[in-house]
């Protein structure tokens, strides 16, 4: 979390990575069963939002279908994904950066810090 923090401090240039976790366990906890998927990908928005600090954000497919795997009722625990900020190629778009967020399929999390990844 102190490496996150002080990634965050370094100013990082418009286009990078990050890989991090997302603990949904915390998210969905003591929400009502049909109610915690999609407070888990609200709040996989919400950490993405923070971290990289663009409005805009996009989730891909492959990451809602995980997320939604056990269905409403049972999101998974954890997940690893990985956080791309990229310009916005669209001249009436509102804002000029927009992250993309994709799901990273790891044997176990243990020891796994958030980090930034070198620029692309």
């Amino acid at each position: 979390m102190v490496r996150a923090k002080q990634e965050k401090k370094d100013r990082a240039p418009d286009e990078c990575q990050w890989e991090a976790t997302v603990n949904l366990r915390k998210a969905t906890y003591k929400i009502a069963n049909k109610r915690k998927a999609p407070k888990a990908i609200k709040a996989i928005r919400e950490f993405a939002r923070k971290m990289t600090g663009t409005p805009d954000i996009r989730i891909e497919d492959s990451l809602n279908k995980f997320v939604w795997s056990k269905g409403i009722r049972a999101p998974p625990g954890r997940v690893r994904i990985l956080l791309t900020r990229q310009r916005n190629n669209d001249d009436e778009a509102e804002h000029k950066l927009y992250t993309l967020v994709s799901h990273l399929e790891v044997a176990s999390f243990k020891g796994r810090k958030p980090h930034r990844i070198e620029q692309m």
